[in-house]
């Protein structure tokens, strides 16, 4: 009987695996994703092979109402947008389906969703953006006053013995988070929220960003860091 049920459960992966993979997206017959047969009203943990797994791999605590905009500037609106930081792809339920349809990011130019009232914008960008030139992917713009400072974060799954019951392994969502902050020659470069780290890719302008941070009461932090860049690129 066990041995069924994986089989049943194994399905759909497959089933979803194909359908990501030719890069097509239908909105008369969406995918099914396993682990998502949820609405808006319960949480969005997932369950794999029969063990639940602490945490979410998605990128909002809910389903969040939005928009995508396609590589060809098409803009769709959704009552219900989720972003899969593990499997890296965006979801959406359409045509009141059943079941959500992954959305292959090689279509998709820019989501921007509603997270409990906050609204978070997320660009397709380039390797050719970045100054090592090998980056690309779905970033989070961290400022809806301007693109200085972008994040990616990605989810796994970290697997350790249970302290109650070492023969007992737990397995827990645990995230990486990315910083890329934009340089006077206009490409992204990887840094830490640190005040020795931003200050030594801004060493040009360091004695005004110095300045500039004490008379603002400003910190290194995420929700600063683009005020700080923004007049960083305003002494260019």
């Amino acid at each position: 009987m066990k041995k069924l049920v994986y089989i049943l459960l194994a399905v759909p992966l497959f089933i979803n695996a194909q359908h990501c993979k030719d890069g097509t997206h239908s909105e008369e017959g969406p995918a099914e994703i396993p682990g998502a047969k949820v609405d808006g009203d319960v949480n969005l943990n997932t369950v794999s092979f029969g063990k639940k797994i602490k945490g979410s791999p998605y990128a909002f605590s809910d389903w969040s109402s939005g928009e995508i905009i396609s590589s060809d500037n098409k803009i769709t609106k959704y009552q219900k947008i989720q972003i899969d930081l593990e499997r890296n792809r965006v979801m959406v339920y359409s045509n009141d389906s059943k079941f959500p349809t992954a959305i292959p990011l090689t279509s998709i130019s820019s989501v921007n969703a509603n997270d409990s009232k906050k609204k978070r914008n997320f660009e397709l960008i380039d390797a050719s953006n970045f100054a090592n030139g090998k980056e690309n992917g779905l970033f989070e713009v961290c400022s809806s006053d301007n693109s200085y400072l972008i994040k990616q974060t990605q989810k796994y799954i970290h697997t350790s013995k249970d302290a109650s019951n070492p023969s007992v392994k737990k397995s827990t969502y645990k995230k990486r988070t990315t910083y890329f902050i934009k340089n006077n020659s206009g490409k992204y470069v990887k840094t830490k929220l640190s005040k020795k780290q931003l200050l030594k890719l801004m060493k040009d302008r360091e004695k005004e960003i110095k300045n500039f941070v004490s008379k603002n009461k400003l910190t290194y932090k995420e929700k600063d860091v683009p005020k700080i860049l923004k007049y960083y690129h305003s002494l260019s």
